[in-house]
């Protein structure tokens, strides 16, 4: 940035102040008597530019109006790169303000208003207040180091940017962390909800596999139920029909027995008369005959054999008719062993220690009947009832596994649901098995073995409900787990996420520490290479090197005692030329940095404690400086002879204006 032109009205010292044709490259000097105005020029420069000055901050700027004026402002042309821009800026006594940024000429600005003109002038200048003031603009005052972490020195480094980041990046880990923190508390909470929930491993299989079985011995009960039902019909439908075939069993074996006795008596009468006539026993026979049977002649011998034939074929006859009946029986005695193995069944479904407590011997032998005397039949029906028993064991045996297997699930409800209200006795089963127990009384067995029954389906009943209940209260339980499971998961997911991004911030960061590191040792470097260059000139070359470690501390090489010394072991002169070696050397780097082309100095007494030889040397070597730095404003109160410059400015403390109006 080079300055074209400064115009102002009102502002400190001056009514009017107006500088034109300024020397874009060369020494611009100020000169003039304590409170003539000198000063006032740079911070007309530094208010025009930024709104505030070096000596009066942003809250105190209305002090910038002239004493006695209500308003004031400031116009200023300066060049950029390959543009020329003009910057106006009016403040008054009761806090209004503006400014206008724009290009030389055109009336269009680029910018209004404070925010928006310093985020455009910031793009074009490339630096802002703080570093205008570290390096550009040295002030009135003792010229020391800067400080090594001020945002001006970081800038002119060039890390301020990265500490920026740097910053950013250290907020976002302290943002993360506090979401990961709340996530995780998120966790612990739902996760404590689930443990409230005290879930077992496994419960929800173990209800399932209960009602199962329930569901089966409910099954078996009901299937259990219908059959002894149907089998009472069975055996009420076929108890008429056994008793009537017993009958004609009975009736037929009588007569098969009376026709066998008459052929026998026929065929032996015919051998005593015939075969052994003339004898003793057939004299006595013939004489029975003659005594009993006054109606028998004797050609009736000759058709004894006959009539023990036909006597034959007749017992022949009634014996088949029984053996029919007798197989027809066993066909009909099917229902009363169906009936008895359901019966058993039942028998055996009750539990060992209720069955002995509600059976007894004196109930076992009172409900015994003697069996009725069919000697003829027993024989014949004996081998079919050992092949019923196998089949009768089987079923036993089935029923007996069924209920074991029921038994688990209906552990809580034995005492109730399994206890009989009547017993099954082993003769009543028999009875029912021989088919001898009448139909009432087998109604009445099977009731009480239905009522037995439907204890038991009762409890299973109730048993499904309470189990099925039971899981749909589980299945809710773990499906609100499973829910909050899936909550958990989906906070793992983001706290991973956030990690992540803990995890990245803080590698960026230490890439940018190091990165920061790197370019403020490069910086340290630069700016002693700089000032080696700039000291011997101010200093005739007794001094060329600078020690500048990294808080900025300088130390400087004495060609005489050949080795470095510290700042408080020479002269104050000295000193303060080594520190605008310092100063302009820090001025060239921020060019180099941020500015990238022409750029001006306003340097405010920087030669006061300098002796005339000093001060002339030194405002030999400032046009020599840099070939950036183009444009220098020097202040001082008179300037030895002999001093080059390529503009002069004299102030007094008599003028209001500058130029003073009658020049």
């Amino acid at each position: 940035m080079i300055i074209s032109q400064l115009s102002a009205e009102n502002v400190l010292k001056y009514r009017s102040l107006e500088l034109t044709d300024l020397p874009a490259d060369g020494v611009i000097a100020i000169s003039g008597q304590n409170e003539s105005g000198k000063s006032s020029i740079g911070e007309t420069v530094c208010f025009a530019l930024f709104g505030r000055t070096f000596s009066i901050d942003e809250d105190d700027v209305h002090k910038v109006i002239r004493w006695g004026e209500s308003r004031c402002s400031v116009h200023l042309k300066f060049i950029s790169g390959d543009s020329e821009y003009e910057i106006s800026r009016f403040l008054d006594n009761e806090g209004n303000s503006g400014v206008r940024l724009s290009r030389a000429g055109e009336d269009k600005p680029l910018a209004k208003g404070d925010i928006a003109v310093s985020e455009i002038l910031y793009d074009i200048l490339g630096y802002q207040f703080e570093e205008f003031v570290e390096s550009f603009y040295l002030a009135q005052r003792e010229i020391t180091t800067p400080h090594p972490h001020s945002h001006a020195v970081k800038t002119m480094a060039g890390i301020s940017s990265l500490e920026w980041v740097a910053e950013e990046l250290q907020d976002d880990v302290a943002a993360e962390q506090d979401r990961v923190a709340i996530i995780q508390q998120e966790i612990d909470s739902v996760s404590a909800d689930i443990d409230a929930l005290e879930l077992q491993e496994g419960h929800l299989d173990g209800l399932r596999e209960q009602f199962q079985a329930v569901c089966g011995a409910e099954e078996a009960l009901h299937k259990r139920h219908n059959q002894l039902e149907t089998g009472l019909r069975d055996y009420q439908t076929a108890l008429p029909r056994l008793k009537s075939a017993r009958s004609r069993k009975r009736f037929s074996g009588f007569l098969a027995f009376l026709t066998l006795i008459f052929s026998a008596l026929c065929g032996a009468g015919w051998y005593i008369l015939v075969r052994m006539a003339g004898s003793q026993q057939a004299d006595q026979l013939q004489g029975l005959i003659n005594q009993y049977a006054h109606w028998w002649q004797d050609d009736y011998i000759a058709r004894l054999p006959i009539v023990a034939g036909v006597a034959g074929v007749v017992f022949v006859v009634l014996w088949l008719s029984s053996r029919i009946i007798a197989a027809a029986m066993q066909n009909v005695r099917i229902a009363g062993e169906e009936l008895a193995d359901r019966l058993q069944q039942v028998q055996a479904a009750v539990p060992a220690a209720a069955q002995a407590e509600a059976s007894s011997p004196g109930d076992a032998s009172a409900s015994e009947e003697p069996a009725e005397d069919d000697s003829t039949d027993s024989d014949a029906d004996s081998k079919e009832e050992d092949s019923a028993s196998e089949t009768d064991e089987k079923t036993i045996s089935a029923a007996a596994t069924v209920a074991d297997e029921a038994a688990p699930v209906f552990a809580e409800a034995a005492e109730t649901a399994l206890t009989p209200t009547s017993s099954i006795a082993d003769a009543e089963i028999r009875q029912v098995r021989d088919c001898r127990m009448c139909s009432e009384d087998a109604s009445i067995l099977v009731s009480e073995a239905l009522h037995v029954l439907r204890e038991e389906l009762h409890s299973a009943q109730e048993q499904h409900v309470r189990l099925q209940q039971a899981i749909s209260n589980e299945e809710q339980r773990v499906a609100q787990a499973d829910s909050m499971r899936a909550v958990i998961a989906g906070f793992v997911e983001k706290m991973s996420q956030h990690e992540r991004k803990i995890d990245l911030n803080q590698l960026a960061e230490e890439l940018l520490t190091g990165a920061s590191r790197h370019m403020s040792q490069r910086f340290n470097r630069d700016l002693r290479d700089l000032v080696s260059r700039t000291l011997p000139l101010f200093t005739e070359n007794r001094y060329e090197h600078l020690q500048i470690d990294e808080g900025l501390n300088v130390r400087v090489f004495s060609n005489e005692k050949r080795d470095f010394m510290d700042l408080d072991e020479i002269s104050s002169g000295t000193q303060r030329q080594i520190m605008l070696a310092v100063r302009l050397a820090l001025s060239q780097e921020l060019v180099n940095i941020a500015v990238q082309g022409q750029q001006f100095v306003f340097l405010d007494e920087p030669f006061a404690f300098f002796d005339q030889e000093r001060t002339r040397n030194s405002m030999s070597v400032l046009p020599e400086l840099s070939d950036e730095i183009k444009q220098v404003w020097v202040i001082a109160q008179e300037f030895p002879e002999g001093s080059q410059f390529d503009q002069l400015i004299e102030c007094s403390r008599d003028y209001e204006c500058l130029p003073p109006a009658n020049a």
